[in-house]
């Protein structure tokens, strides 16, 4: 049983390099618009004799024909930033440069090239020192080594790839050693071993498959908290801009009825002012009446 999982884990890796090796992306408007501006940058940072913006700016270029599958072209603005970090003693991007062109040979199944230069980078690794990258330059060149059916010399490579990766407790590192080493083992037909490595490889890979699914929920319930706080702040300002609406219908209606107060009154004003001269006019008449009767009482 244990056998049949360790063939159908190999069978799925080479399915999905032999997917990625076919699977071809072209270039976009928008990343052929990022090369121009790269090359213009070279253009201009030559003539400033700026060599490591000029290197760093290759590189980039490199990339993008890296990601959409133009492995040549990928190849020729990787070894043009080589030649200038030489030139300058840039030994931490030579370093990463040598290990890019590993794994880009390593894709185009040129793997002794492959094998050349991840050798490279872990030399400069070595002198460096850095303990994590000699681990991960050590399981490069074991790759390589098993895809060459080359298990004893994989095996040796893992050998000292796996004290530092236990030294270090690097989980990730460790999955991939104790992968290798199931898969050497069994080209060797030492099946105890690479039984015994294999269930050390599941343990590590279902542990950071755990890992992998706990940060993943942990940034989704991020993201999702995020967008319920736009969300609730989007309700927040609804609620505030249909109150103020509110509050201005309120003041509309006060103000309207003020106004119509205000008319009201100063009908009411008029019409009593009317009724006084009306009453003034009455009582005029009435005393004119009364005097005239007078005068012809006094005729008479």
């Amino acid at each position: 049983m244990k056998k049949f999982y360790f063939l159908l884990l190999i069978f799925i890796l080479f399915e999905i390099k032999d997917f990625k090796s076919q699977e071809k992306n072209p270039i976009s408007k928008e990343q052929k618009n990022r090369i121009n501006k790269y090359e213009k940058l070279v253009v201009k940072l030559k003539k400033e004799n700026k060599k490591n913006q000029v290197a760093n700016n290759l590189n980039k270029i490199a990339f993008i024909y890296w990601d959409t599958e133009n492995f040549d072209i990928a190849l020729k603005y990787f070894e043009k930033s080589l030649i200038i970090n030489k030139e300058i003693g840039n030994t931490n991007a030579i370093k990463l440069i040598y290990s890019n062109l590993g794994t880009m040979y390593s894709d185009l199944n040129q793997l002794n090239k492959s094998l050349d230069y991840f050798k490279k980078s872990l030399k400069i690794r070595q002198d460096i020192g850095i303990k994590d990258e000699i681990a991960k330059g050590l399981i490069d060149i074991a790759t390589v080594l098993t895809s060459l059916e080359k298990p004893k010399k994989a095996i040796k490579v893992l050998e000292e790839a796996l004290i530092i990766a236990k030294n270090l407790n690097a989980n990730k590192y460790l999955r991939s050693c104790y992968s290798l080493l199931s898969q050497n083992h069994e080209l060797i037909g030492n099946k105890n071993k690479s039984y015994e490595y294999f269930d050390h490889f599941l343990v590590y890979e279902r542990f950071l498959q755990k890992k992998d699914f706990e940060e993943r929920e942990v940034l989704f319930k991020k993201k999702l908290n995020k967008e319920l706080k736009k969300v609730e702040t989007k309700i927040q300002i609804a609620k505030k801009e249909n109150i103020e609406k509110q509050e201005e219908i309120s003041n509309q209606k006060k103000n309207l009825i003020l106004k119509e107060d205000s008319i009201i009154k100063i009908n009411l004003e008029n019409i009593l002012k009317q009724k006084a001269i009306d009453n003034l006019n009455k009582d005029k008449e009435l005393k004119k009446a009364i005097s005239e009767k007078n005068r012809m009482v006094r005729i008479v």
